[in-house]
């Protein structure tokens, strides 16, 4: 799943924004009915804008047949544990886009996890030929929003022949649409939309080439993360550490990893943790090693895989995960 769209809302918002808008779910379907020989030949180039608490990340890439290369990246701070504004994001990529000269270079919007809703839901397979008006329809059953004031994506992830088991991504429209309207109106043409979550798990997939991982994210004050299977979100988490010391804070991860690690196993899966602590902690990073009973990748340093031809030392995690959803398609 590479972007979120909301039929209703976009529609109309495109109606008074301009022609950029109007024609992004034309461009997302192109893109999503390549054939697989097709995204492998075709040359790509991406822009990724992550909206993080106290910053804007940026990453710039480009796609030829199977090859992946970051060619820029950037973090600009702002305000301390606060999101950007709308025109404090764009300034951002203004400079970006100067010093990388990517001219009129399509554009994801990577979201926070917090704006986001991520459910797991099945229907019956009779409706297969009208998913999306049946998901919009469950939108408020599903999610504490309505239809009109979501935006949503989902993608199939089993079909028994009876039933239909998809992965479900929501948002709220009036959250994003103040920054869709800042690029539109700084002439930035917006292919898609993701969030961080999702972004991150298609980078720990892309470092280890692995389908099945359980991504955590670590900082000071309390974790979040997603078990993925075959690719794909099945059960996403967020929680405030409930203990204040090292031990304490590492055996509840692993009371958290444990039970993951068992659903995967249980479906024939073999997952590996994949650990980003967003604030160094060598001391937790150790304990989670001894407690947790599967492999543990913590990212750090450069990103297995991945060509980085920049004059930057650090690429932003997040922002790379971004550019991969983007560009690699298996993401």
């Amino acid at each position: 799943m590479t972007g979120i769209t909301a039929v209703k809302k976009l529609t109309s918002f495109a109606a008074g924004s301009g022609e950029r808008l109007k024609g992004m779910r034309n461009l997302l379907w192109r893109v999503a009915t390549f054939s697989p020989a097709d995204e492998r030949l075709l040359p790509k180039k991406n822009l990724s804008v992550v909206l993080e608490k106290g910053g804007v990340s940026v990453a710039y890439g480009a796609k030829l047949f199977s090859r992946i290369s970051v060619k820029g990246a950037r973090e600009y701070p702002f305000a301390e544990g606060k999101y950007p504004q709308p025109e404090e994001m764009v300034s951002s990529l203004v400079l970006a886009r100067n010093e990388f000269g990517t001219a009129r270079t399509e554009v994801t919007l990577c979201i926070p996890k917090s704006w986001a809703v991520i459910k797991i839901a099945e229907f019956p397979s009779t409706v297969k030929e009208n998913l999306p008006a049946v998901v919009s329809y469950e939108i408020d059953r599903l999610t504490p929003f309505s239809p009109e004031e979501a935006f949503f994506d989902f993608k199939v992830i089993a079909d028994t022949g009876e039933r239909l088991t998809l992965l479900v991504m929501v948002a709220r429209a009036d959250m994003i649409l103040p920054y869709l309207a800042a690029l539109s109106e700084n002439g930035f043409e917006v292919g898609g939309i993701t969030v961080d979550l999702a972004a991150m798990c298609s980078l720990c997939r892309y470092a280890d080439r692995k389908a099945d991982a359980i991504f955590i994210g670590i900082d000071g004050r309390g974790y979040e993360g997603a078990l993925s299977l075959n690719g794909s979100i099945m059960q996403a988490f967020a929680q405030t550490f409930a203990a204040d010391d090292d031990n304490g804070r590492a055996e509840e991860l692993s009371s958290v990893i444990a039970p993951l690690a068992d659903t995967a196993k249980s479906r024939g899966g073999s997952p590996r943790v994949c650990a980003y602590f967003r604030e160094k902690n060598p001391s937790l990073q150790e304990l989670l090693k001894l407690r947790i009973a599967a492999p543990v990748t913590v990212i750090g340093g450069s990103i297995p895989g991945l060509r980085v031809s920049t004059s930057s030392k650090n690429v932003p995690f997040t922002a790379a995960g971004s550019l991969l959803q983007s560009l690699w398609p298996k993401a």
